[in-house]
């Protein structure tokens, strides 16, 4: 059936459609109607901004927005995972309302219309820049391009920093500026990949930051320069993030269009850190935003309604003059922007609603939310849950010292979870949630301490429940109409393990983007993948002669995101440059690689794994893992059961000494060993009958040198 759909007028002629399209202006006067562009960072908190006071990241592009805009210090993203929460910001929609939308690696169904949509049906040239909805498969949704707009991503800049993707948003835009109609208005998303993982390591510390007056969020144990320094990292990428939206600046107003565009400048959720970026605690929810237009907004005003990013959808309609959809559960706050007032503008404004359902690994647990001024409220619909972890990667609580410079957040925390140091941390992190969460804002700011049962606090948890629970019945969570739904469990996730069962549903995808989403600008190029692999190791080696290795290889997966669509293995000189021939060529849902009887070059010294897409491939140290028969100091594993044999080679050979020892050094004295040797290829085995499993380290040493081997012994 047909739907007639409606525009308001603002002195442009109307034609009126009877499909399920938005009505077209056919003409209208240059300049009559805004411009639009949202410039998003990948996993920012509010806080991290110097226009918020944070005494170490430098944004002055940002604060310059926020001096001659709007500054909102109640800004909410709808859900605190990437995917999810650019849906909502599109769509003017929460996340349980877009079925497949509320998830990662999925699609936003096509019959949901986004703003960019219905901008471009209204005579606007709609354009996707850098990252979009990614990750997800969105042709499986039935569109053939991005839901943020039709891709410009042809240039991209030379000597980007480590850890940075090179998308040159700036001369993409100039792009596709250049591609419109004489007067004809435009909305630009713009999706920076920064600050999210990985990074170059070292680069904050490097560009000079200060890591020494750096703000340590409570939840996180500041216990080590290393991870005092993965955040100045993370610091690193807001500032580079910073300098694009100053080139972005400078490209509108060389195009004359500064005046009449309506910037918007915030994050898809917060920092990725433990609990942070996919909670819904303060850091993970609570986002930048700032706002410039200075044709109808006036400068220097400090908001302190609260907004979500899904409210941005019908604001940017109703500045264009047209009617925002029924369907868009989401409130346009254009009112609060064009006042000539600070501080509360509209008192219905007074608190805002986050979600969370699943997100990749993190698994299914879906929350609910609500923030007002004194506090934050959390309903976890899978509470009480008893988590158990196996300990086999637990570390010991002696290696504690030694490991915890070079190990970041994350890793610190799962290796180390029952340290007395790291447990309370662990805890807040993945611990067992309860029911209901409570946290005074003011006075508990990092959110510790849930004071949902205290008996004080029931009327509060009551009624932010039950404000809760009214909104989701108002707009269609199917949660709150049953909370036993299993809806969401029957949304696909297009993950790692799906893609491995169906290896070309990526690059099908991909090629129904560039042959039908980059519409008018079919086949333009495919950046370079902006990150590579990480922690790369070799497994069950197996050294069959002296140039000559078995075994297998992995590595961490790098992050989808950054158009990886498959890996390369190469051999690298004692330089860490590239040997060229290619070993092996892995699909990219791949985390490991077999090796059988690979011939080593005369001239490695490393092998290594790079990303590679259509438009080139990246490596970086991190990809590169030294081969141990030149570098013999390099750990590795050695799995065996009671009786283990190891082939090695060494030179010299007299005085041949080992032993064995366990993780805290201790001597296993009644390991019986013996060694042979012909040439430089040795081998020697033990017995270890009656150890537990474990690890264990072999230590062999002569003439001042020594070798050592990991052991990792596994009972049946």
């Amino acid at each position: 059936m047909p739907v007639k759909l409606y525009v308001k007028l603002t002195g442009c002629l109307l034609v009126w459609m009877t499909h399920f399209v938005y009505p077209v202006f056919s003409q209208c006067l240059p300049g009559s109607r805004p411009n639009f562009i949202v410039f998003i960072s990948d996993d920012q908190s509010w806080i991290h901004t110097s226009a918020s006071g944070d005494p170490v990241v430098q944004t002055p592009n940002f604060d310059r927005l926020a001096r001659e805009g709007v500054l909102f210090n109640q800004a909410f993203c709808a859900a605190s995972s990437c995917t999810p929460s650019r849906s909502a910001l599109l769509t003017g929609k929460n996340i349980y309302e877009l079925e497949n939308g509320a998830i990662l690696n999925s699609f936003l169904p096509s019959h949901f219309i986004t703003y960019q949509d219905i901008l471009e049906d209204a005579g606007y040239l709609v354009g996707c820049i850098g990252k979009g909805t990614k990750p997800g498969l969105q042709s499986l949704g039935g569109r053939t391009r991005d839901p943020a707009g039709w891709e410009y991503n042809g240039a991209a800049i030379q000597g980007a920093p480590a850890g940075i993707n090179p998308v040159d948003f700036a001369a993409n835009l100039e792009e596709g500026l250049n591609a419109r109609q004489q007067g004809q208005p435009f909305s630009f998303w713009i999706g920076s990949y920064e600050p999210h993982r990985p990074y170059g390591n070292g680069v904050g510390r490097l560009s000079g930051m200060d890591t020494s007056r750096m703000v340590i969020p409570s939840f996180l144990p500041n216990v080590s320069a290393f991870a005092r320094e993965e955040v100045a990292d993370y610091l690193f990428e807001i500032q580079w993030f910073d300098k694009q939206l100053g080139e972005i600046i400078k490209v509108l107003e060389k195009a004359g269009e500064l005046e009449n565009t309506v910037i918007v400048v915030t994050s898809d959720n917060g920092m990725p850190f433990p609990r942070a970026k996919l909670e819904l605690y303060e850091y993970g929810v609570h986002i930048p935003l700032a706002i410039r237009w200075p044709k109808a907004v006036p400068a220097g005003k400090i908001i302190d309604d609260y907004v979500s990013l899904k409210d941005i959808a019908p604001t940017f309609l109703e500045a264009a003059g047209l009617e925002i959809p029924k369907e868009m559960t989401a409130q346009s706050f254009l009112n609060v922007l064009t006042s000539e007032k600070s501080g509360r503008v509209d008192p219905s404004r007074d608190h805002c609603f986050v979600a969370h359902e699943r997100h990749g690994v993190d698994g299914k647990r879906p929350r609910r939310g609500v923030y007002t001024d004194d506090f934050a409220y959390i309903y976890n619909y899978t509470c009480c849950l008893k988590r158990t972890f196996s300990d086999d990667s637990l570390w010991a609580a002696t290696l504690f010292e030694s490991s915890k410079d070079y190990m970041p957040y994350s890793s610190l925390l799962w290796k180390f979870r029952t340290h007395p140091l790291i447990r309370q941390y662990w805890e807040w992190y993945r611990g067992d949630r309860k029911e209901h969460e409570l946290f005074d804002r003011k006075n508990d700011p990092y959110q510790l301490h849930n004071l949902a049962y205290e008996p004080a606090y029931q009327g509060v948890v009551d009624s932010l429940f039950r404000k809760v629970m009214d909104y989701g019945g108002k707009t269609g969570d199917p949660r709150t109409i049953d909370p036993e739904t299993d809806i969401f469990d029957t949304y696909q996730e297009y993950g790692n393990e799906w893609l491995s069962q169906n290896p070309s549903a990526a690059s099908t995808d991909r090629q129904i983007m560039l042959d039908n989403g980059t519409g008018r600008r079919k086949g333009a190029p495919v950046l370079p993948p902006g990150a590579g692999a990480t922690d790369v190791r070799l497994l069950n080696l197996a050294i069959n002669g002296p140039m000559t290795l078995s075994g297998s290889l992995s590595w961490a997966f790098a992050h989808p995101g950054k158009d990886i669509t498959r890996y390369r293995v190469y051999f690298f000189d004692e330089n860490g440059l590239k040997i060229p021939d290619v070993i092996a060529d892995v699909c990219a849902d791949t985390r490991n690689w077999e090796m059988k009887s690979v011939k080593i070059p005369k001239s490695a010294a490393f092998i290594g794994v790079a990303s590679v897409n259509d438009g080139g491939e990246y490596y970086s140290p991190e990809s590169l893992v030294a081969l141990p028969a030149f570098y013999p100091d390099v750990i590795f594993p050695q799995p065996v059961t009671n009786i283990f044999t190891l082939q090695f080679f060494w030179q010299p050979q007299s005085d041949l000494t080992w032993e064995v020892v366990d993780v805290q050094g201790r001597q296993m004295e009644a390991v019986q060993t013996e060694y042979e040797c012909a040439g430089q290829s040795c081998t020697i085995s033990g017995d270890m009958t009656g150890y537990a499993s474990g690890l264990y380290f072999l230590i062999i040493r002569s003439g001042g040198q020594q070798q050592t081997y990991r052991l990792m012994k596994i009972n049946d």
